[in-house]
């Protein structure tokens, strides 16, 4: 069996990934933030474990039920214009000494 190595780590720095959309007139700014959960180490190789949280504005908020997968899969929509503002970054500082993005 493999012998990974289970890493202590440290945040050093998160930037979201932000993507600008225009569908159907509403303009769509989505933020997307990575959360770690487990750095694994398996020879010279990390593997990152991560979940992703989600948050959208709009420039036109309306009330309604709060976005959930089911929701958002069950709805199509057509972007006509779809712009990544910012690539993100995540920065660690691993227990073994190194540093990853």
């Amino acid at each position: 069996m493999y012998n990974y190595l289970d890493l202590d780590f440290e945040i050093i720095s998160i930037k979201p990934i932000v993507i600008k959309a225009l569908v159907n007139d509403e303009e769509l700014i989505i933020k997307a933030y990575p959360v770690v959960f487990k750095v694994l180490k398996y020879e010279d190789k990390y593997s990152i474990w991560v979940n992703v949280v989600v948050s959208a504005r709009t420039n036109k908020p309306r009330p309604g039920p709060q976005c959930n997968p089911s929701v958002i899969m069950s709805r199509p929509a057509k972007a006509e214009k779809i712009e990544v503002i910012s690539d993100g970054n995540l920065k660690l500082r691993l227990n073994d000494g190194s540093e990853k993005m």
